[in-house]
């Protein structure tokens, strides 16, 4: 009878110590970016030419896996429970690396962690990349970003490039938000690939000129 007194006693004492255990934090929902289904290239032919896409710049308090949004000039606030499966300059680096990869114009495509020798560079600076609440009627998924071609032999800048799309947000939730998202930067990604792929032909055909 004791043996079981004192055996009822410790599952007492361990359900009571449960109780007051930390309990953990319920995971965030993670949502990305998608390249484009079918890139684009144009007429350009392929280019026996490699490409290194540097890690871009992203404008203060928006180079996070929060989900930014703002509503004035001033503020940049966060959605709660949620965030990008990484910061902004990841995904928006992975996603160019694989549209260009997915034209099959160049000899290869790289980021910043690979040591392969390349024959262009590309910087990007990512200056919008949040849900804007400050003057439309509706909330609009905001990216803006520039990218500069850069010869990686001699830092010559051979083209500097700038775009920017908003799309609305037709319903106040996460899946409504980031589609509008994917949406932005596809658009932009259908003209920025083919306008680097054009500006890689002319450098190419200028070189060919200056060797005759």
């Amino acid at each position: 009878m004791k043996h079981i007194i004192l055996l009822c006693g410790a599952v007492l004492m361990l359900s009571s110590c449960s109780s007051i255990l930390p309990k953990g934090e319920p995971a965030p929902r993670l949502y990305t970016l998608n390249a484009v289904s079918s890139q684009q290239s144009g007429d350009i032919q392929p280019l026996p030419v490699s490409l290194k896409i540097i890690k871009p710049q992203v404008a203060p308090g928006l180079d996070t896996e929060r989900i930014a949004l703002r509503q004035n000039d001033n503020q940049i606030d966060y959605y709660a429970d949620v965030k990008w499966a990484a910061d902004a300059s990841t995904m928006i680096q992975s996603v160019l690396v694989e549209n260009f990869e997915a034209t099959h114009r160049l000899k290869a495509v790289s980021n910043d962690l690979v040591t392969l020798k390349n024959d262009y560079t590309l910087l990007v600076d990512i200056r919008d990349f949040q849900v804007d609440y400050k003057s439309a009627r509706q909330p609009q998924a905001h990216i803006r970003m520039t990218v500069t071609l850069v010869n990686a032999s001699g830092n010559d800048v051979i083209r500097t490039l700038s775009y920017e799309q908003v799309e609305k947000i037709a319903d106040e939730n996460m899946t409504s938000i980031t589609r509008s998202f994917d949406k932005a930067q596809q658009a932009i990604m259908q003209k920025l690939v083919p306008d680097v792929l054009a500006g890689l032909h002319s450098q190419s055909a200028v070189k060919s000129e200056t060797k005759k």
